[in-house]
């Protein structure tokens, strides 16, 4: 338990146990902890437990606050030192950094556009394929292909193996991209790819 072991000359050493509230520390009767001393002054500093360490802030005083001999304002006090308030020494036991470890989070998947909806295994992804059985959603990566040799390329659903379709608007024609046009010159409509020779046009 953190704790101060106040000594003041003449009079035998006293403990003083901390909670986890702030303490004000005068020669006034008003004070948490009261340090009958004339060096002190009435209000003379704020002391609180703190993840730190015991947070120790000088409230002006007369004679002033030392951490380890060192005038203070502020600082934090961990077990082993010394404050001296006035002409009053405190050592200060119990007190040592609280380490605390934060629990990590995910980071919240991307919204999608207005009217997406997403993949069911990957949510941060809009869903292109949907299974005519059992009606889930997927994105192209989760579909399973299977095509017999010279056969019609089938896509199925991941869960359930029945067909999966296109959602609706993911296959409408949309305006062919440069690689669409170029296919288009090269691949005749035979469905045979044309190899162009070295001083033909493209």
């Amino acid at each position: 338990m953190a704790r101060l072991i106040i000594h003041i000359d003449g009079a035998p050493d006293r403990v003083r146990e901390l909670e986890d509230k702030p303490y004000l520390v005068g020669r006034g009767p008003e004070n948490d902890i009261v340090l009958a001393h004339p060096s002190v002054s009435t209000r003379h500093c704020l002391i609180e437990l703190r993840e730190e360490g015991l947070l120790v802030r000088d409230l002006g005083s007369t004679n002033g606050t030392e951490l380890d001999g060192r005038p203070i304002l502020e600082a934090f006090a961990q077990s082993g030192q010394v404050l001296r308030i006035g002409s009053v020494e405190c050592r200060v036991e119990g007190v040592s950094p609280r380490v605390s470890i934060p629990v990590w989070q995910p980071p919240a998947p991307p919204e999608l556009a207005p009217g997406e909806k997403p993949c069911v295994n990957h949510p941060e992804r809009p869903a292109s394929m949907e299974c005519s059985h059992c009606h889930r959603l997927f994105c192209g990566p989760c579909i399973h292909l299977m095509q017999r040799q010279g056969g019609v390329l089938h896509k199925l659903c991941p869960v359930c193996s029945h067909p999966c379709i296109p959602m609706k608007g993911m296959n409408e024609a949309g305006t062919p991209g440069r690689l669409a046009k170029f296919l288009g010159r090269i691949i005749p409509k035979t469905g045979t790819m044309r190899i162009l020779g070295r001083g033909e046009r493209r």
